[in-house]
């Protein structure tokens, strides 16, 4: 299974990356996100318990609370985050 992390990631404890067979292409870069990789960007929080579909693209500063819920499908993208330094 392919996996590509970036250099600052929390990911709990049962968090899965690149779950299930679903190959489905990533819609905004299809012609990049195509063979299972899922990118993770720096600052990433994926909270224990959720599992990740193959083919995403999970952006800089995502944490607990940008998860609806515990099973992301394959081949989508989250919204862009204020890293949260930024933030006031």
């Amino acid at each position: 299974m392919e996996r590509l992390l970036a250099l600052v990631l929390a990911a709990g404890a049962s968090a899965y990356i690149s779950y299930g067979d679903n190959m489905t292409c990533n819609q905004e870069a299809p012609q990049k996100l195509n063979d299972g990789i899922t990118l993770i960007g720096k600052g990433a929080r994926i909270p224990s318990g959720v599992n990740l579909g193959r083919n995403r693209r999970i952006r800089y500063w995502i944490e607990k609370g940008d998860f609806n819920n515990d099973f992301v499908p394959s081949g989508g993208s989250s919204k862009r985050k204020m890293p949260r330094r930024h933030v006031t």
